[in-house]
């Protein structure tokens, strides 16, 4: 035989040698692999051990039954005579724990009551998720009153977004991820929404826990998972038809979106008045938001910002709660859509710290926008973006108006009169179709001010393309021992103040608007008796034929109006009171007029006017407890005459 063909047979012989009595080779377990599946009867006060050959990252299944209720068998992991990890599970019981197993290790289970016990063990490596373990489609158990809690190992092979399909056939429990990552309060006959039960797990490992509800004889849980993928995306909403009382005081529900966004926050509280909770948002660690108590039947809105990653809500009961609540809460980007935004919330005594509710609302593009405010029961204010629009509502006084708004995002505060027992609110925002406002302007103002009355002031909005005079008429209802103070802002200038127009007066000034933003603030002074109403007019100077009138107190503030004379030329006035009396004066800022009575009658007078504007203030008589008034001006004569001033009517 050749000598190369011998090396070749000697070598396949070693070979095949080396392969017969090689050593066995082990294969490792796989994820969820089971382990350990062992099943029997353990002998009243005997202990039965079982071998741990395989080191391993567990998930330990127990179950036992026998009689009666109270009799349990006590499952630990012995390392040497070290306890690495013991559970007791009552007779009746599915029990799961979590553990480290090791070569060598002894798996006891023990029965120290005086009845047999039988128990089915499964021992499953740590699977990867949505696997529970071999043979197991979900993860699920059944405790018995205040028997052990069940915990597992889960490892997420990828980060992203999980369905938990939690359920309860009876009795209730809380859902843990994590500690607080996840929180989520399950209960026989109340469903959850898949929708609010889709959760964010970052890759790695896992610990889920089971908290069962200690006052209920058993609680039968499943919990079973499907991976989606992706982030948390907005709209976003969550929901649980229980929490407080009796069941589990809290809730924390994690959010994970891909970039920071601010966020409208809607609570709706359903349950008893007098229970409340609390809604709380975490950007990472740090809470960036908390609203006020909210109680059973309140709807209420709040306003936050979400960062990149990590983010977390926790819904909290108030320890004194008789029974439990449900809760609704939905996290919104900033939109104009739902519209229009409703509200419920309580006044005293129930709600004695009244939350407001505040929503950022976007406005597309610059121009009017008609709001339309109403409340089915009690009375709020309405703010939008702070002070630069204030409007009160009640049941019994709507609010339905046209107010410029620059293009932007701004906050819109609901703030609810404490003394009404619930206001239930709506506000409907839509564009409209001018892009400025236009003369004559009018708006009309709810009662303001007086004793235990939270709203005392309004702001309004006038914009306009060009600046120019105009005259402004305010009508005040209320007591004549009450009064309003109104102010006109051009932009951030006061550029007029009427410190008083008391109850039941209707005063007339001049002043002048500036070209863009105009704002008109009417507050009632303190220490009114009561409250007080207005209606604000704003118009153009008007040419004459004109004719106007007014309401003065004794102690008011004299009426002034300008008007235009289309040319040189005499003019008719007609001067009529009423009640009272005073003197006319014309352009009374160049003059020095002695004060003369027009009581109670009709007076007609020749008046020579040069063409343009010219200012008319009615004086009334401080002698009288009222004057009511009204001038009439009319083309008489036009041509070139001699005019002699100063005049006085009277």
């Amino acid at each position: 035989m050749h000598r190369k063909s011998i090396y070749l047979s000697l070598f396949a012989t070693i070979v095949l040698f080396c392969s017969l009595f090689a050593p066995l080779q082990s294969r490792a377990a796989t994820p969820g692999e089971m382990v350990i599946n062992s099943s029997g009867t353990v002998s009243a006060g005997s202990t039965l051990p079982l071998p741990v050959y395989e080191p391993t990252n567990a998930n330990v299944r127990m179950n036992v039954s026998g009689a009666p209720a109270s009799a349990a068998l006590t499952f630990t992991v012995l390392r040497g005579p070290t306890t690495i990890s013991s559970w007791v599970v009552r007779a009746g019981e599915t029990t799961w724990g979590s553990t480290t197993l090791a070569a060598g290790d002894q798996i006891q289970i023990a029965n120290a009551g005086g009845t047999n016990l039988t128990y089915d063990l499964k021992v499953f490596t740590r699977s990867n998720l949505p696997t529970i373990g071999e043979g197991l489609t979900d993860w699920s158990g059944l405790a018995v009153g205040t028997g052990t809690s069940s915990e597992a190992q889960f490892t997420a092979p990828t980060s992203g977004l999980y369905r938990f399909q939690l359920a309860a056939t009876s009795g209730s429990f809380q859902f843990q991820v994590d500690d607080n990552y996840i929180r989520k309060t399950v209960a026989q006959a109340v469903a959850l929404d898949p929708a609010d039960s889709t959760y964010y797990l970052s890759a790695g490992t896992h610990t889920f826990r089971i908290l069962q509800n200690s006052t209920a004889a058993q609680t039968a849980w499943s919990v079973a998972l499907t991976f989606v993928d992706g982030l948390d995306t907005l709209p976003t909403s969550e929901a649980t038809g229980v929490l407080g009382a009796t069941f589990f005081s809290e809730e924390w529900i994690p959010l994970n979106i891909s970039a920071e966004q601010p966020v409208n926050i809607k609570i709706a509280v359903t349950g008893g008045a007098s229970d409340s909770l609390v809604f709380e948002l975490y950007n990472g660690a740090t809470k960036s938001y908390t609203s006020s108590s909210v109680f059973g039947g309140e709807v209420v809105w709040g306003n936050s910002t979400l960062v990149a990653d990590a983010n977390a809500m926790r819904i909290v009961t108030n320890g004194t709660n008789l029974n439990p609540l449900a809760y609704s809460v939905t996290l919104a980007t900033p939109t104009p859509a739902p519209n229009p935004l409703t509200g419920t919330a309580f006044g005293a005594p129930a709600h004695p710290s009244a939350g407001n509710s505040t929503v950022l609302f976007p406005f597309p593009t610059s121009g009017l926008y008609r709001f339309n405010l109403s409340a089915s029961a009690g009375r709020y204010q309405f703010l939008l973006n702070s002070q630069y629009l204030q409007k009160t509502v009640a049941s019994s006084a709507p609010a339905d108006f046209t107010a410029y708004v620059a293009a932007g995002t701004y906050p819109i505060t609901i703030i609810q009169d404490p003394a009404a027992p619930i206001t239930t609110w709506a506000a409907d925002i839509t564009l409209a179709g001018e892009t400025t406002d236009a003369l004559p302007y009018s708006r009309s103002g709810a009662t303001l001010g007086g004793p235990a009355n939270t709203f005392t002031e309004e702001w309004v909005p006038l914009q306009m393309i060009i600046g120019r005079p105009v005259n402004i008429r305010v009508v005040t209802s209320g007591a004549a021992t009450d009064s309003l103070k109104v102010e006109l802002f051009n932009g951030s200038t006061l550029s007029y103040s009427a410190a008083a127009i008391s109850g039941g007066e209707t005063f007339w000034t001049t002043a002048q608007l500036a070209p863009g933003q105009n704002l008109l603030h009417i507050s009632a002074n303190a220490g009114n008796a009561a409250a007080v109403g207005y209606t604000i007019e704003v118009s153009e100077i008007p040419t004459i034929p004109f004719a106007w009138g007014g309401i003065t107190k004794s102690a008011g503030q004299n009426s002034t109006i300008t008007v235009n004379a289309p040319a040189v030329g005499a003019y008719t006035m007609i001067v009529t009171t009423t009640e009272g009396s005073g003197v006319v004066l014309i352009d009374a800022a160049t003059q020095t007029p002695a004060v003369q009575r027009l009581s109670s009658s009709t007076t007609t007078i020749r008046v020579p006017l040069t063409a343009g504007p010219h200012t008319f203030t009615f004086r009334q008589d401080p002698g009288a407890p009222q004057t009511t008034w009204r001038i009439e001006l009319a083309v008489r004569e036009l041509g070139p005459f001699v005019i002699n001033l100063p005049l006085i009517v009277n």
